[in-house]
């Protein structure tokens, strides 16, 4: 009998693949993580402060702005105008900033430690809904290219948390494991991007002689469609392609009339199929209830081991959770 680990992984067809779906699963990262670098929208900057503090102020406010490529800092020639501004009313200090006509982001200021994390938020949303840079013609534009628009320009990124129960079989039977998982999203109205990466495990030992899903493992990437992504809850349904790791073990006839334990553990690539509902949205937060499918396109099989006979087992596995998104 063998023992066997992730340097132990045998060679098979699905290998191949995975290598293929770990190559788009990267360029689909890149995807969901890079910022827009499409048009640029000429700034011009106007800040309005205490006169012992305005100069200061202006030099944060442009020191920020040099982290947004997408609208460069010009004396003239501009096509938005940035507001910033800090006042007092009613013995509270307030940072407010303002783009065009647009409404204002406004914070309430404790003291100085907080002006400059507050600036960057309100420089940020300011710059987001910046109305000229997000009013290119699109019209020409192929279904495709109206995609990426969206999730490249106008796209925002949400990261989550999620808790999970996934489930698969082992020629018997359901087995179960849990887990967790990471995701970046990037999107914007109906459409996202996403990439994710999950693990779960049960603790070491065999009880008994069910054979057991030890461990699961994977990594995936895919688009999203929300359908009501304006409202306060909204459905979804997301299509997915990536890499899967599965361990199983049990307890196999030795030969000399005992049994030893033994394991196999396979990777290859998957596709998958999502389905839940987001709820709570609030601007950068919600609540998520789902329910995942994987089909692998492998069999979960090594010429060395027993624990599934020569032809090996088709894995399909669920998983089901909750998470957070912000």
């Amino acid at each position: 009998m063998r023992t066997t680990g992730m340097a132990a992984v045998s060679a098979t067809p699905g290998r191949a693949a995975a290598l293929a779906a770990l190559a788009a699963l990267a360029a689909l990262v890149a995807l969901a993580a890079a910022a827009p670098a499409l048009a640029q929208v000429p700034l011009c900057v106007e800040v309005r402060a205490p006169e012992a503090e305005a100069a200061g102020l202006r030099k944060l406010v442009l020191s920020e702005l040099a982290r947004h490529p997408s609208h460069p800092v010009v004396e003239s020639g501009c096509a938005s105008h940035l507001l910033v501004e800090v006042f007092e009313a009613a013995g509270t200090r307030y940072l407010t900033a303002r783009i065009g006509e647009e409404v204002p982001v406004r914070y309430a200021v404790k003291d100085d430690r907080d002006v400059e994390g507050r600036l960057v938020e309100a420089l940020s949303l300011a710059l987001h809904n910046d109305p000229v840079y997000l009013s290119e013609d699109i019209t020409h534009y192929s279904e495709w290219q109206r995609l990426m628009h969206s999730v490249t320009k106008r796209g925002r990124n949400y990261y989550r948390f999620e808790l999970f129960e996934a489930m698969s079989r082992d020629g018997n039977g359901p087995v179960f494991v849990p887990g967790g998982a990471f995701s970046v999203t990037r999107g914007s109205g109906s459409w996202l991007v996403m990439a994710r990466v999950y693990a779960g495990g049960l603790p070491a030992g065999t009880e008994g002689d069910r054979r057991k899903l030890r461990a699961i493992a994977g990594a995936d990437a895919g688009l999203t469609c929300e359908f009501l992504p304006k409202a306060i809850w909204s459905p979804y349904l997301t299509a997915a392609a990536g890499v899967q790791y599965l361990r199983f073990e049990g307890l196999v006839p030795d030969g000399a009339g005992g049994r030893a334990r033994d394991s196999i553990d396979e990777i290859g690539a998957v596709v998958s199929g999502r389905a839940g509902v987001r709820f709570l949205r609030w601007h950068d937060f919600d609540i998520d209830v789902w329910v995942a499918g994987y089909l692998p396109l492998f069999n979960t099989n090594d010429p060395d081991s027993t624990l599934f006979g020569a032809s090996g087992l088709y894995t399909p596995s669920l998983q089901a959770g909750i998470g957070v998104g912000f």
